[in-house]
Order: C-alpha cells, then structure tokens, then sequence
C-alpha cells in the first residue's frame, strides 16, 4: 500500500495526501475497535520506513530555562514555586513572553506535550520487511537502518525519549547540517549509542559513519580534538606547558568514519541517495538541506537552518525533485525577519516555489508561535497550501 501518514486532519486541499495524527499522545484518544498491538504500531515506526521528528525547536528549546525560573515547575510538581513567591514585576513583565513556554513546563510528560521541543533533528529509518508466501513476518525478518541529520545539545534526551518508543535499536549513521551546537553538540554523547567487539579481551568501538561538509569538518575538528585525533589539532598551551609534540593518549569516545560531502553530490547511505543542498544560515555560513526519496518515491526536502535559499539551489530543487511531497523547513519567527532564520512567510514562499504538497515547519522560537495546537488550526483557516508545525516524537511514515 503506498500511503503516507503525517499531520493532524484530513484536508481537501492536499488531494494526494492522507493525513492524519500519529502520534505517541493519540493512544488515549483514538477510540477504534483494534486491537493494543495494531493501535501501537500505528502510532509507531515499529519497523517501517519513515521520518521521526527528534527535535523541532530552536537552539534554546521549549521551555526557554528562564521561563522555568521565573513561574516555576509543573503545577503538579510538589517542587513548583509557590505563586506568592514569584515577583510581581517579573510576572507581569514576561506573562506574555512565555505563554508557550508556561504551556511546555505545565504539559506534563515531554511524550504527550506538543509544545516542549528539542534543538532541531530528524531520524530517517530505512526498513526492508521480509514476506513470507504467505504475507506473514516476524521482527527477525525486519532489517532497519537509522540515519540521523544533527546531534545538538539536546540529542542524547531526545533519543532517550523517542528510540524505545519507536522500536530504534541501532543507529547506523549521522549527517550534520553545519557546525552550530545546535546540529553537533551531541557528538560526544555518541558513544552511548556505539556497539563494542572484542579482540582478545579489549574492546573496540565500531566507527559511526559521520557524513559532513569540510568546512563543518574543519570546525568540529577544532572544537572536539578528542573526537578527531587524526585531524590536525592547535597544541595546548599554558605557561610552560604544552602539548606540543606530546604522544596521543588514547581515550574511550566516540569513534567516526568521517565521510566529507559536497554541494550537490549526491551520496548513498544504506541504500538511499541523500543529495546535500547549499543555502545561506546567515550571510556569512553555508548551512545545508539535504533531499532525497523514500518509500514509494516520496520526495523529500530537509532544510532546519535557512536565511537565504540560493538561486542554483532553488534550480536544482526543482530539476532534480520536481514533485516534493515533504517540506520540512526553519522558520523561527512568524513574520518578523531574522539574520540567520527564515520567517514563517519567508518558509511559506519556498513551500510554493518547490510545490510541496504538505509543509512542515521546525526551529520554531518558543514563545513568538501560539501554542501548537492553536497555531496549527490558524495556519489550517488562514494558508491556501497544507502547512503545519512540527512537533517532537511526530512522525512521518513512508511507505
């Protein structure tokens, strides 16, 4: 069956769509007569090819910690400030500033809290399902393998959050967009992810496929030296001590196969060709999208960091992947303009020119959307093309 679930409600205006809600906080609502398993898995990758939004925020996340600070915890939470204690001048000055935020912190559990968002990522998970004659299969039979575009600061808690729940078992691979710690502060937390061999009784860490640009690699290399140690490091130097011309201490981290890409050239990760799109994350940094085709030939385009779409990379868009069904694109403010961001409108003018049938949008500043549920209904009244807010733990499966 060649199906693609995503969104929130079905809409005639995407005729070639079917949309609909999965996601993990649905179980409850979703009153229908299948059966636990059959409700699990719809609500689940469970194996089958598709996209798993980790992270749909910006950089500070959903709630913003000085939000947190000033009205406190969970209402329900015994540590939560007590109203009498909040000060009156602050309250009033950033009522209005945290609105989401105060939604995000009093929501309750990350898994069914719309509003609570992680830096920008996305999981490909790429399955091939053995059929027996008879059209039955068993999880031996399911081969997955599990790509994911950005590490940043929130990467470890948001596979925590989301892996089990999605049956993701292995991660096979990782693409970064650019050099920001939004995209790569997570990569020394890789390691908890690597599987060890042992060769006479010492261990050894498989290396995870990194895919990057140079520029990015050149960066993160300066950044992480214990990462990179066959990349050329700046000595350390401190008074009379260096570290010039000292042995390598070997260290147990995280181990990369660094593989260096190039604007629009294409690569095959596990199968899939992955082509990496140059575009402007302010006007001094190359940031990259990336497209490709999953499922039955459903085209999509990744692009979390965006200030400036270059012509060349509009035109290739729409030679190389005339017909995109996903859209999932930066938009970081409603209206107002921003140096290294797109606006919502600024979003909306790419999701026309490439003629996406649905739209996603991720990097969204916490406190400057509505609350998402609100936001998405407005943007369902108002648009004449399918867009709606991303969300963490949603996702997309293709198929």
């Amino acid at each position: 069956m060649n199906r693609l679930l995503c969104g929130t409600s079905i809409t005639s205006r995407a005729p070639l769509l079917f949309l609909a809600t999965v996601t993990a906080a649905a179980t409850t609502k979703n009153k229908t007569n299948k059966t636990e398993n059959e409700a699990n898995k719809e609500e689940t990758l469970n194996g089958r090819t598709g996209l798993l939004f980790l992270g749909t925020g910006s950089s500070t996340g959903c709630p913003k910690p000085l939000c947190t600070m000033i009205f406190g915890l969970n209402n329900n939470n015994n540590n939560t400030t007590p109203a009498t204690q909040i000060d009156p001048q602050l309250k009033a000055e950033f009522h209005h500033r945290c609105q989401t935020s105060m939604a995000a912190i009093q929501g309750g559990d990350p898994k069914h809290n719309k509003n609570y968002r992680n830096n920008p990522a996305l999981l490909l998970s790429l399955c091939n399902t053995d059929t027996d004659t008879d059209n039955t299969t068993t999880s031996s039979d399911q081969k997955c393998h599990n790509i994911l575009i950005d590490a940043g600061k929130t990467f470890r808690e948001a596979a925590l959050r989301w892996f089990p729940e999605h049956q993701i078992q292995t991660l096979d691979a990782i693409i970064l967009t650019h050099h920001h710690m939004d995209a790569a502060g997570g990569l020394d937390d890789v390691r908890g992810f690597q599987k060890l061999t042992y060769t006479n009784n010492r261990p050894k860490m498989t290396p995870m496929p990194l895919y990057l640009s140079h520029d990015c690699l050149a960066d993160v290399s300066q950044r992480f030296p214990w990462l990179f140690p066959n990349q050329q490091a700046t000595p350390y130097t401190s008074g009379t001590h260096t570290t010039a011309d000292k042995p390598m201490v070997q260290r147990h981290v995280a181990s990369f196969d660094i593989q260096p890409f190039t604007s629009f050239t294409p690569m095959t990760i596990h199968g899939l060709e992955i082509t990496p799109l140059p575009v402007w994350h302010g006007e001094d940094l190359i940031s990259y999208g990336f497209a490709f085709t999953l499922g039955k030939n459903k085209q999509v385009l990744y692009i979390s960091d965006i200030s400036r779409m270059p012509d060349d990379t509009l035109q290739y868009i729409r030679q190389k992947y005339p017909n995109v069904d996903v859209l999932i694109i930066d938009s970081l403010m409603p209206e107002k303009s921003h140096a290294v961001h797109f606006s919502l409108q600024q979003a909306l003018v790419v999701a026309r020119q490439v003629g996406a049938k649905q739209t996603y949008i991720v990097g969204i500043n916490c406190d400057a959307f509505s609350l998402h549920d609100d936001m998405n209904a407005q943007l369902q009244r108002e648009q004449d093309i399918p867009v709606q807010l991303a969300h963490d733990g949603q996702i997309l499966v293709l198929e």
